[in-house]
């Protein structure tokens, strides 16, 4: 299954549904994301099925919508390559990205994110392709993606305004929504085992899976937790009515 690891701006993350951070800085923080984000189809989800992964936050509260300012830039690459977007629209604040494996290999985008692609991807019919909403500095038209040396790509690129809404707020004074840019709320959107859409409390995913200190230590639970689960609950957006439950790890 192709997986994607958000770059330090956009810490989130899974395996199998959620995402591994590699880089040790924002390691703490991008495993405490990675636990949620999935399952969540459309808040900053991973639809593992089918090998699609998406990055991108939309509808829950804290997503992030975007607008198209510009026609979209197909391109086909092998290994590296750094591709001109065209003329850059006014307002342009990111580009949307939909990045396809044509090939097993590791495909980084700039700011660190980075799609995995496994020969295993390509047993069914459904192409490996991921989401990802690219921050682009003022000025900047042209993106690059670092690829394994012979590992094909094919990328769609469009210049988009995008806008991260606000979390909301429950009668306790709680925020809740998803993950995004300018950090996690209290209870972050999870999609739980019932099938329903609610949220779950940072609080309770760091009490079942604490954050590791150190890369050192990340790396002894990983190995500690690979085949380890946890449960916590999901919740309303009240904080209080529990609907379901929510299993990461593993």
């Amino acid at each position: 299954m192709s997986t994607e690891q958000p770059g330090p701006a956009f810490s989130a993350g899974f395996r199998s549904a959620l995402i591994d951070h590699v880089s040790a800085g924002p390691r703490a923080e991008a495993r405490r994301h990675r636990r949620i984000i999935a399952g969540v189809a459309t808040a900053l989800a991973i639809a593992a099925a089918g090998g699609t992964a998406y990055a991108l936050s939309v509808d829950l509260p804290g997503g992030t919508t975007t607008t198209p300012l510009a026609a979209p830039v197909i391109v086909v690459r092998t290994g590296t390559a750094t591709i001109d977007l065209g003329p850059r629209p006014a307002g342009t604040t990111s580009v949307s990205t939909e990045l396809t494996c044509l090939s097993p290999g590791r495909f980084e985008y700039p700011d660190g994110a980075t799609n995995i692609c496994s020969p295993a991807d390509f047993t069914g019919t459904t192409p490996n392709r991921s989401l990802y909403l690219l921050a682009m500095a003022p000025g900047r038209r042209a993106i690059t993606i670092t690829a394994t040396p012979g590992a094909s790509w094919r990328l769609k690129a469009t210049y988009v305004t995008a806008v991260t809404t606000a979390w909301g707020v429950n009668a306790k004074g709680e925020t809740y929504g998803v993950v995004n840019e300018h950090g996690e709320p209290d209870l972050i959107a999870a999609l739980a085992t019932n099938g329903r859409q609610g949220y779950v409390y940072v609080r309770d995913m760091n009490a079942a899976d604490p954050a590791p200190a150190s890369p050192e230590e990340a790396a002894a639970i990983a190995r500690e937790n690979a085949r380890k689960s946890f449960t916590v609950l999901v919740y309303e957006s009240d904080g209080e009515t529990s609907i379901g439950e929510f299993v990461f790890g593993g």
